[in-house]
């Protein structure tokens, strides 16, 4: 019995060892998350159609309304911004899927909401919760589409050059985040994956 009750204290000890180390992890990119605001479609379904249907709503919305983006300067103009194009943007939606013949409606709302690890061609955004502009196609219950909107990436295609530099250092990301952000090394893939595990769980007993 005494054996039992020291495995469990050691368990738990281990668990909040690993899971305070987890946490410091996770805070080294709250500047990340802090002031990036992202950018996410979600296409009807998984069909090709859908799918292909999500990639030219994207197009026509960064080419109508993504030059107004651009013109902010941090991350809370860039949502107001946002938050007074809802319309508009639900508009350019939809008359891109009517061009199209598909008669879905769009969504659009502003949110904080959780996102894994991702991979944007030479960027990659740790997991956790961020701002994000979301535009649902229909039931929005296929894969989405991301970029980061502010600082104004989504144009980029990915590559990274000193000009997206100078964007993220004008956004208020330190030397230390762009580098976590452009860097593809072994020891940032390792971290990044243990904090998404972390943030992961976090979400879940958030919802639990």
């Amino acid at each position: 019995m005494r054996f039992i009750k020291i495995s469990v204290i050691t368990a738990f000890v281990i668990c909040v060892m690993l899971g305070l180390c987890a946490e410091g992890m996770s805070r080294e990119n709250d500047g990340i998350r802090k002031n990036a605001l992202r950018l996410h479609v979600k296409a009807n379904s998984d069909t090709k159609a859908d799918q292909q249907l999500k990639l030219a709503v994207r197009d026509a919305i960064l080419a109508q309304a993504g030059e107004a983006f651009s013109t902010a300067t941090t991350k809370e103009q860039a949502k107001l911004i946002c938050e007074e194009s809802l319309e508009k943007i639900e508009a350019i939606a939809e008359n891109e899927m009517r061009k199209r013949g598909y008669s879905y409606s769009a969504h659009a709302q502003i949110s904080d909401k959780f996102f894994t690890t991702k991979d944007y061609g030479e960027f990659t955004f740790p997991a956790g919760v961020y701002t994000a502009l979301t535009v649902e196609l229909g039931s929005g219950e296929g894969q989405n589409w991301w970029c980061v909107l502010f600082p104004p990436l989504c144009l980029t295609d990915g590559v990274f050059s000193e000009e997206e530099s100078e964007k993220l250092y004008d956004a208020g990301f330190s030397e230390k985040d762009i580098t976590v952000i452009t860097e593809k090394k072994t020891e940032y893939e390792i971290k990044f994956k243990i904090v998404e595990i972390w943030e992961q769980i976090k979400e879940w007993l958030c919802f639990n």
